[in-house]
């Protein structure tokens, strides 16, 4: 299969899946209403592994997103800068005040 028709498939049963969790019959008969749309959600989901299984298979794996950074590694970073920034003008005052 092509990108585009590997593209358009995924579309096609991303689209039934919303249609069938917005449909009007989960107000009606419930459970006929979540096995149609878990059907759909499987469906999807080989649909996007075997996609992945074929990239794979043809030497060209899926690329992992980066990583997000983490807040915690930024906020030491600021607080470091600005101690190193800040800290000798801190250590002459004490010397100065004593």
């Amino acid at each position: 299969m092509s990108e585009a028709s590997d593209l358009e498939r995924i579309l096609l049963l991303a689209a039934d899946a919303r249609r069938l969790r917005d449909s009007p019959r989960w107000k009606t008969d419930p459970e006929v209403a979540v096995g149609d749309y878990g059907n759909a959600c499987d469906a999807l989901w080989e649909e996007l592994f075997r996609q992945l299984d074929a990239r794979a298979a043809n030497g060209n794996p899926a690329k992992m997103p980066p990583a997000a950074p983490d807040p915690r590694k930024d906020i030491e970073r600021r607080v470091l800068a600005a101690l190193r920034s800040d800290l000798p003008d801190m250590v002459r005052s004490i010397i100065d005040a004593a």
